[in-house]
């Protein structure tokens, strides 16, 4: 048996928002967003398509359709939005591809 390691070569995002922490956790309940992730300060949500794993196969490269962060500089694991709802947040700041992904916003934020 062989094991190939193949690692994401490339990942495109199509659209980087910049919003307030409150209302990216909002919107992220209300679009049917299971958790978000946190790292390094910042709270990020990634919308997905349900196809991005078969374009990177096929097509060599991961899509991100959207991406939004925040400001957040404490880690909790639950992010309390309001009136009871609530959203997990995973900590993925030991993540290789999501320390590029925090890179690529860091650069993006600062052209903003």
């Amino acid at each position: 048996m062989e094991i190939k390691y193949l690692p994401t070569r490339e990942i495109r995002i199509y659209s980087i928002d910049k919003r307030k922490a409150s209302e990216l956790a909002w919107c992220s309940i209300t679009m049917g967003a299971n958790k978000l992730f946190w790292i390094d300060g910042y709270v990020i949500c990634l919308e997905i398509h349900d196809d991005a794993f078969k374009y990177e196969v096929e097509k060599g490269f991961f899509p991100i359709n959207q991406i939004c962060f925040a400001a957040f500089p404490e880690y909790t694991r639950i992010f309390d939005v309001e009136k009871g709802a609530r959203i997990p947040l995973i900590n993925v700041s030991d993540m290789k591809i999501f320390k590029k992904i925090l890179n690529k916003i860091k650069e993006i934020e600062r052209s903003i």
